[in-house]
């Protein structure tokens, strides 16, 4: 197994969990803890569950085409830091959203060392 296929597991696997959300919002509501009762926060909430679905297949590829890697996996760190800061501004986070966060965390320190060896 490859360096890089070994270290960008964990990060594959955060970035697809929440590919669950499409379903609707008692799943979304589970995953962070809010409750999710208008309709346009469904849909924003169920698309962000496509975009995290759609950054796991990205590092699938990579792991599969490493041709690839460097733009997905920065993309991915991107994504992650956003959240970062975003949820560290937030002063109220639900139990749920903190494993998120924490999540995220663990997703930067894997995909750091994957970028180097990607580059």
């Amino acid at each position: 197994m490859s360096p890089l296929i070994a270290i960008l597991a964990l990060p594959v696997l955060i970035h697809l969990a929440p590919l669950s959300g499409v379903l609707g919002a008692a799943r979304l509501e589970k995953l962070y803890g809010a409750k999710i009762k208008d309709p346009n926060v469904l849909l924003a909430m169920r698309h962000r569950a496509v975009i995290f679905g759609i950054l796991g297949l990205g590092l699938i590829a990579a792991m599969i085409w490493p041709s690839v890697a460097v733009p997905v996996i920065v993309g991915t760190i991107l994504s992650d830091l956003a959240f970062l800061v975003l949820a560290l501004m937030t002063r109220e986070r639900s139990p749920e959203m903190n494993k998120v966060l924490a999540a995220d965390v663990f997703s930067l320190i894997c995909l750091g060392p994957a970028l180097v060896i990607a580059l």
